[in-house]
């Protein structure tokens, strides 16, 4: 019971247990500020946040770093199912654009290097991408 009223338990709990009314272990803080960090990004909720930290994109630097096109590629080589509009969200984050206000010119380019990319061959290996280089005459 919570203020006269029946609240289920599991909601209780959630509260009870919710980032502001608990103490941090150690190390946690860090990744919390950072989650932090990229939950002020354009287009990024908690979400894509969570699926960046799974491919190791724990700042803005990191996403920076990385770029748009790589980290959407990794995220598919994950097996994680997401949409193209993940891939314009990351870039307007970095761009501190909404993904739908992207250029359509620039929609097309991100989408043909994406295949660019996927189509020039990958290896995994403990989650880790490698892009094997594939020479194309043009």
């Amino acid at each position: 019971m919570m203020n006269g009223l029946v609240v289920p338990k599991r909601v209780y709990q959630a509260r009870r247990t919710g980032p502001k009314n608990r103490i941090m272990k150690t190390g946690e803080q860090k990744m919390t500020q950072s989650r932090s960090e990229l939950l002020h990004l354009k287009n990024l909720g908690m979400s894509s946040v969570n699926i960046l930290h799974a491919i190791g994109v724990n700042t803005r630097e990191d996403l920076k770093n990385l770029g748009s096109v790589e980290a959407y590629r990794r995220i598919k080589a994950r097996g994680i199912k997401v949409s193209k509009v993940m891939l314009y969200a990351v870039e307007g984050a970095l761009l501190d654009l909404h993904w739908n206000e992207l250029d359509i010119d620039l929609k097309k380019r991100l989408v043909i290097e994406t295949e660019r990319n996927t189509v020039a061959g990958e290896s995994c290996h403990n989650n880790n991408l490698v892009a094997t280089p594939r020479h194309v005459s043009q």
